[in-house]
């Protein structure tokens, strides 16, 4: 990375499932000599504590979603069947976008003041405030994403728009021929919700100074830490600022509570099932998995 041991590192985060891979390479630049500072939305800031307490410094960005507008999100998500389009997805996007003003200000903020202007920005993948600062300031920027990016890196041989393929498909060499030109038209339904979304985020950008589009070439000019490996992603070509790093894991875990330890101590044989931090389990999934 093209920080030297006496710079500032700074890392932005939004959601704290996406969150602890920025906070994990914090640590290896922390032990390495960089000063580490994390920006922020407001109620987040116990993420960095007590794992990661070589965090210097705090930023706020402002408000940050309510617990009705992240529950919401999560049973949209849930929900989502990419097969049927991605206008159940569009909330969403709203919701996250709507965060971008008050991000990008504060962060034109701490990049104008000397005193806090770092030197390079490692950023969640939600974070686009972070690409602009890139685009305007020249800033180095790493973007560290839980998966391949979505609508970059596109290859030759993998049908559609990459983030964005139909079940069953993965490469070109097995798709049917059907699956292929229905990876490239599944989008025409939606575009009237594409296109208002586009219009609502172009005119929130220029309400706040802000009149070029959102930097994000298909090819990146910054880098890109993928959070992942070959086998779980397609594999791929990739450019030099594009490398797969995962997976990104704490050096260090909590120890079980009482409770679990005594269960496992009388156990000879025991399942673990992991749904993930923010899966909204109905009660018949529930006893479709205790069957």
């Amino acid at each position: 990375m093209p920080v030297s041991a006496e710079h500032s590192w700074h890392g932005t985060g939004l959601k704290r499932i996406y969150t602890a891979p920025v906070l994990e390479i914090g640590r290896v630049l922390a032990e390495r000599g960089h000063e580490i500072e994390f920006a922020t939305l407001q109620g987040q800031e116990s993420w960095v504590k007590p794992d990661y307490d070589f965090v210097n410094k705090l930023h706020q960005l402002g408000p940050g979603p309510t617990p009705d507008q992240l529950d919401g999100h999560y049973r949209r998500m849930q929900a989502w069947d990419i097969s049927k389009g991605i206008g159940q997805a569009m909330g969403s996007k709203y919701l996250f976008d709507s965060f971008w003003p008050q991000t990008y200000h504060r962060l034109k903020e701490i990049m104008e003041d000397p005193a806090t202007r770092p030197d390079m920005i490692v950023a969640d993948f939600f974070v686009v405030a972070a690409n602009d600062i890139h685009f305007e300031y020249k800033l180095p920027i790493a973007v560290v994403c839980p998966n391949m990016p979505a609508f970059q890196l596109p290859c030759s041989y993998i049908p559609g728009k990459p983030g964005f393929q139909l079940p069953g498909t993965l490469t070109s060499e097995d798709t049917p021929m059907w699956l292929r030109m229905m990876n490239e038209v599944f989008f025409f339904p939606d575009l009237p919700a594409i296109i208002r979304a586009s219009k609502w985020s172009q005119k929130l950008r220029s309400d706040n100074g802000v009149c070029y589009p959102p930097h994000k070439p298909s090819k990146p000019d910054y880098l890109i830490l993928v959070n992942s490996f070959f086998g779980l992603e397609i594999p791929r070509d990739l450019p030099p600022t594009a490398a797969p790093v995962g997976p990104l894991l704490s050096p260090t875990y909590p120890p079980l509570d009482p409770e679990c330890g005594a269960f496992l101590a009388t156990h000879q044989s025991v399942l673990y099932i992991a749904l993930g931090t923010h899966i909204i389990l109905p009660h018949k999934d529930a006893a479709k998995i205790i069957q």
